[in-house]
């Protein structure tokens, strides 16, 4: 809910916010807080995956 776009613009800008948002939750101390923000930045990017026709797990796995 909330996160799908049809640009991959879009995509970024909310990747981004969920970062800012993250960093906040993180400021708190609020470990559910952080999770639940860390939940939103990784979904996000799963999106941004999607949206350059790249599996998420593949790039994951090379990255490592």
């Amino acid at each position: 809910m909330g996160f799908d776009w049809t640009e991959t613009e879009a995509v970024l800008a909310k990747l981004k916010e969920e970062v800012v948002e993250l960093e906040q939750a993180i400021a708190t101390g609020s470990v559910a807080a952080q999770s639940h923000e860390l939940g939103d930045v990784l979904f996000s990017c799963v999106n941004m995956a999607r949206h350059l026709d790249l599996k998420s797990d593949t790039v994951m796995r090379q990255a490592n």
